[in-house]
């Protein structure tokens, strides 16, 4: 992909002026007429990209399909157009009568009327007034409104039909007959101000539409305030108070609507911009805040994260859904041009990876049970559920596959495209970071309420760049506790009292990607053999390597190997795709736990992101970890030099922590980050996965000094209360500085 073109196109500014108040329809009518004439990709070379993407705009994925519509169109395409079009408006091509709930054919009809009316309302364009592309524009409307096409799905009829055909209308305006605008107007009373979240936001921008149409002053500012009154921190649907989205419930919706919901925050910020009803400084905060504590986290070199795009696991989904939020990045500056270099830098991340150098980070979005950790060399996310959170959805024949991607799915990239349309060729039985039951046949779960998990001990903390993430797995007739911490770079993975009453086979999914190059498995015995095209069952394993990514096994665990080729089909995915069959290249790396997991109830390893072949075998005779315990009632490991300690704990318990004779004990379960530093001083992280606990009580051996911490002078220990966060920023981490005083 050249993306340099893309990126100078992208850093363009756009300076707006001042309107007078007096003229605010045609004010509006004419910014959204310059965003139109100024589509975000002008030239042939982006064009193909994003014709590749959204194979040609027809797309299942709404983000894919507005990509290709904010895109140049060559004069052959539109010529095609034009000749193509039947003497009754209609193409032959579009199935008219199409029943899919999604990629609705009729609205290729609407794609072309778009295409053409931006060109008839640009200056410089040979179609510019052109009588031939407006009798076709008239033709094209009028079909739609004597066939009167309706899609079994809501949102296509009341969001999208209004919201292109609106544009259309307004490019025509001054050429509509009053039968055409009097039928204009009905197509656009099927959006009004109702809903919540996204949705609210799209039909009170139809509303925005119509206004502009009627030359309604009052409407168009009634649909201001609407769009505007989403832009706000809520524990309901909308912006969550760690920057995380939900729609459709309490459901993470990064790369669904969460990113609708910026690509049109962005595109109203321009249309309101320079006009009495631009947004206020206070929702341009909220709407970079959603964009660099939110959005930023889930996207990687251009490709977003798996576990964000949700149900919409598409085909180009990540490129794409990427390439969408980097649209609207760009537009979202020109609102906030004091902020530009950082939305030039994220610009610059995503359309050119590796020019700029990333700092190491992690946050645990408490809103949503996702975990997330950034380096410079790679990315790793993890993804759960909860009482409080639903893992994902089945909706629209879409997420066929996906039962357990919400179980502990952890996504692991150096480059980004380890996982590029791979879904059709995924074991779902065997996702990464998983543990679940081998199933026959996986099936779509029609309730959403199914993909919650009943046990609340689910949840995170982070401090700079390291954290712990932690699943308490109750589903599927599978317990299990499992968790994740990131140490330095590194990523410890424990499970333990796996226990399950299905008569069926259980597993842990390592990692499954596609396949790029050799797959390097050392023995115990020093030994190292390569897997070539083959299944491998090996209990003697201390590392495996492949692609950069090393994996380290500090026990003897029943490993799976695979680098098979893997047959699927889209169609099992979401519906609208053909159930033609295709294969792929797959590594496939996990550990089988035996029917009812009774004889191999745990695991450990070590994930290397960044490590050459040759350094994988060096590293696993000094790696600097130590796995302290992993049992039912602790897991818990610490850097070997004593210098960082990460604790879950399920029950209060005691642990010898620098030497035999110091100890840390807790009064309560939680999650626990100890950085002891050259000083003896400490740093203490700590948060309650539950979000049901007002404080973290634990005991030190020694003397200390801090907030909320007594010295108990009979027993030696420093008494340390924390008082935890409440309300919406429950399970969000807490962390205190303590001082070694000398005895």
């Amino acid at each position: 992909m050249k993306r340099i073109t893309l990126f100078l196109l992208f850093i363009s500014v756009s300076i707006f002026s001042g309107f007078p108040s007096n003229q605010l329809i045609p004010n509006l009518k004419e910014r959204i007429f310059d965003i139109c004439r100024n589509p975000f990709f002008q030239n042939q070379e982006q064009h193909a990209l994003a014709t590749n993407i959204s194979n040609k705009g027809n797309t299942t994925d709404l983000s894919l399909r507005e990509l290709y519509w904010n895109t140049y169109q060559p004069v052959q395409e539109l010529d095609s157009m034009i000749s193509t079009q039947q003497t009754d408006g209609s193409w032959k091509d579009i199935d008219y009568n199409d029943l899919a709930l999604s990629n609705w054919q009729p609205t290729n009809h609407i794609s072309r009327l778009l295409f053409l009316g931006r060109v008839y309302i640009t200056p410089g364009s040979k179609f510019y007034q052109n009588k031939d592309v407006s009798i076709v524009l008239h033709r094209g409307i009028n079909y739609w409104f004597n066939v009167k096409p309706v899609c079994k799905n809501w949102w296509y009829n009341e969001v999208a039909v209004p919201r292109f055909m609106g544009l259309v209308f307004l490019f025509m305006e001054n050429e509509l007959t009053p039968r055409e605008k009097a039928e204009a107007i009905k197509v656009m009373n099927h959006s009004g101000f109702r809903m919540t979240g996204q949705n609210k936001v799209w039909l009170a921008g139809n509303v925005l539409l119509k206004a502009l149409i009627t030359g309604d002053e009052t409407l168009a500012k009634e649909a201001r305030d609407t769009i505007a009154s989403e832009i706000f921190i809520t524990t309901k649907e909308g912006i969550q108070p760690d920057y995380s989205f939900h729609q459709h419930g309490p459901q993470q919706q990064f790369g669904n609507y969460g990113l609708a919901y910026i690509s049109s925050m962005a595109y109203y910020a321009n249309v309101f911009g320079g006009t009495s009803l631009a947004f206020s400084q206070k929702e341009i905060d909220i709407l970079r805040n959603y964009v660099f504590e939110g959005e930023n986290w889930i996207v990687w070199r251009g490709f977003m994260d798996v576990s964000a795009c949700n149900r919409q696991l598409f085909k180009q989904a990540q490129v794409g859904k990427a390439l969408t939020l980097c649209v609207a990045v760009d537009q979202l500056k020109k609102s906030d041009l004091l902020n530009s270099k950082a939305y030039n830098d994220f610009l610059t991340r995503n359309l050119q990876p590796g020019v700029l150098k990333e700092n190491n980070s992690a946050k645990h979005f408490w809103c949503s049970d996702l975990t997330v950790f950034r380096a410079d060399n790679h990315y790793i996310s993890i993804r759960a559920c909860s009482p409080r959170v639903k893992g994902t959805e089945f909706t629209n024949n879409e997420n066929k596959k996906g039962h357990f991607i919400s179980d502990g799915c952890t996504i692991i990239m150096r480059r980004g495209d380890e996982y590029e349309d791979i879904f059709p060729v995924w074991d779902w039985n065997r996702l990464p970071g998983v543990t679940a039951p081998v199933l026959d046949n996986i099936k779509p779960q029609t309730k959403t309420d199914d993909y919650h998990n009943p046990n609340p001990f689910v949840g995170g903390l982070t401090f700079k760049s390291n954290g712990i993430s932690t699943f308490h797995l109750s589903r599927n007739g599978v317990d299990a506790k499992k968790s994740w911490f990131s140490i330095n770079g590194l990523l410890v993975c424990l499970g333990t009292d796996i226990q399950t009453k299905v008569n069926k086979e259980i597993v842990t999914g390592i990692n499954q990607a596609k396949l790029h190059g050799d797959v390097i498995v050392t023995l115990t015995n020093g030994k190292s053999l390569v897997v070539n095209d083959t299944l491998e069952n090996y209990s003697a394993v201390k590392s495996i390597w492949h692609d950069s990514i090393g994996y380290l096994f500090l026990k003897q665990q029943n490993i799976r190997v695979s680098t098979k080729i893997q047959f699927g089909n889209w169609h099992d995915i979401a519906d609208p795709y053909s159930s033609e069959e295709i294969s792929g290249k797959v590594f496939k790396l996990w550990i089988s736990h035996g029917e009812n997991a009774v004889s191999n109830p745990t695991y450990e390893y070590i994930i290397i992101p960044s490590v050459s072949q040759d350094s994988i075998i060096r590293f696993t005779q000094n790696q600097p970890i130590e796995i302290i315990e992993n049992s039912k009632t602790l897991q818990a490991v610490k850097l070997k030099d004593n210098t960082l300690f990460q604790f879950v704990f399920y029950k209060p318990v005691r642990i010898t922590t620098f030497t035999n004779n110091e100890y840390l004990e807790t009064k309560t379960p939680g999650l626990l980050m100890l950085e002891r530093k050259l000083s003896n001083d400490l740093i203490l992280t700590v948060a309650d996965p539950t979000q049901k606990l007002s404080e973290f009580n634990i005991n030190i051996k020694g003397k200390y000094s801090g907030e909320n911490a007594v010295f108990n002078t009979n027993t030696k220990e420093t008494i340390i209360s924390i008082k935890l966060p409440s309300n919406e920023n429950a399970g969000s981490s807490v962390t205190l500085q303590l001082k070694k005083i000398d005895n």
